[in-house]
């Protein structure tokens, strides 16, 4: 199975006190992978899993414990909790390493595995792949990524 990635707009707050992070994702336009994944918040509404750290599976770092979509943005706020075990994931994020969150996702069958075969989304006078429904696969602390603005 294909997995794309999409990436956040930043963690914006993070507290020290708790070891919650905060940041949001917006859809609807190309991440680093040059995809564009659609607003999905039915993807996104039971998860409650572990955040791992830059995708690694053998490496979690975290755990979801809120996502708040935002319809009339597009966007998705995660709230996050570091576990205590990951403290260097816990000082990346402090020193801005790991800075936004990223996302993987598993095409819709309906929309098969190959992005070229996907309808097609414009932004900013340029076609890109469009995946409009996917399956959360998992939820990342990342490095800052290079989203297209």
């Amino acid at each position: 199975m294909a997995e794309v990635g999409q990436m956040s707009d930043g963690i914006a707050e993070v507290d020290a006190a708790t070891r919650k992070v905060t940041g949001k994702i917006t859809f609807d336009r190309p991440d680093g992978l040059e995809y564009i994944l659609g607003y999905c918040p039915e993807a996104f509404a039971d998860w409650r899993g572990a955040i791992h750290e830059m995708y690694d599976p053998a490496k979690p770092a975290g755990k979801v414990l809120e996502i708040i979509p935002h319809s009339e943005e597009h966007a998705i706020t995660i709230v996050s909790r570091v576990s205590e075990g990951a403290q260097d994931t816990w000082s990346s994020i402090l020193n801005g390493a790991l800075s936004t969150y990223g996302v993987s996702c598993v095409p819709d069958p309906e929309y098969g595995n190959n992005p070229q075969k996907w309808p097609k989304r414009e932004y900013n006078g340029r076609e890109y792949p469009y995946l409009p429904r996917y399956i959360l696969a998992g939820i990342s602390y990342v490095g800052k990524p290079p989203v297209a603005k």
